[in-house]
């Protein structure tokens, strides 16, 4: 799966990266949110694009270019699916909306529950089990 090219041609290129390469980038750390653009450079290889004459580009050996302006992740993970419970090995697995940082995962802050409200406007069940890291 490729990302999508956003501009038409020109001297500017905007180009939208896949939400796999998304997750990629944030796994690595790359271009993160503690280091802004001190840690977000890109370089392209030899013929990565041609001019309107098909003049591939040429790049010299460990040329990069820094971004010049950065753009936060905003966007806040979402609990995307509960994916297995199992009674016997106590393991549960759930995938988010996007890569998660797990040494931040909050075990405490999970609950099971017997039943599943969409209606904010109820009541919301007390747990049956509130979750607890092991000691």
């Amino acid at each position: 799966e490729q990302g999508d090219i956003l501009s038409p041609d020109g001297t500017v290129i905007s180009y939208r990266f896949t939400f796999d390469d998304l997750n990629l980038i944030k796994k690595l750390n790359i271009c993160s949110d503690r280091l802004q653009i001190l840690d977000c450079y890109i370089s392209l290889s030899n013929g990565a694009i041609t001019d309107m004459s098909g003049v591939p580009l040429l790049t010299h050996v460990n040329q990069f270019s820094q971004a010049s302006i950065y753009t936060r992740d905003t966007s806040p993970p979402e609990l995307s699916q509960f994916l297995l419970f199992n009674a016997s090995s106590g393991v549960v697995t759930i995938s988010f909306s996007e890569t998660v940082n797990v040494s931040s995962f909050n075990i405490s802050a999970i609950s099971l529950q017997r039943w599943a409200f969409d209606d904010n406007t109820l009541p919301r069940p007390f747990p049956i089990v509130q979750l607890n890291p092991s000691t």
